[in-house]
């Protein structure tokens, strides 16, 4: 496979996990996080306000885990109980995708 090729199939909003997450009696190998180019304004403000209703307060949330949960919740087709059991290293690597999307360049 060509460097071309390699760089076509990666996405970096497209996070994969190192092995498959049972969840409801499927095997779930990625999440998907497409979906964050399509968020509008009032889409950041109700995020926002979640997340403060849930007791949290950054001056950065998106940089947050409790954000990307939020964040990954609304553009997946996954509940947040999904990502309320994921293992830290996976959940880590989708909040570095969800904040590498606001903060990264383009």
């Amino acid at each position: 496979m060509s460097k071309n090729d390699t760089k076509k199939k990666e996405n970096p909003l497209v996070v994969e996990f190192n092995k498959s997450v049972k969840f409801e009696d499927k095997d779930i190998e990625k999440v998907d996080l497409r979906g964050l180019n399509d968020l509008k304004t009032k889409d950041l403000i109700e995020l926002e306000k979640q997340f403060n209703l849930d007791g949290n307060f950054s001056s950065q949330p998106e940089a947050s885990i409790a954000y990307a949960r939020l964040a990954s919740e609304r553009v997946s087709n996954l509940p947040l109980e999904f990502f309320d059991n994921l293992g830290a290293k996976e959940m880590i690597k989708i909040k570095n995708a969800v904040m590498n999307f606001f903060y990264g360049e383009e």
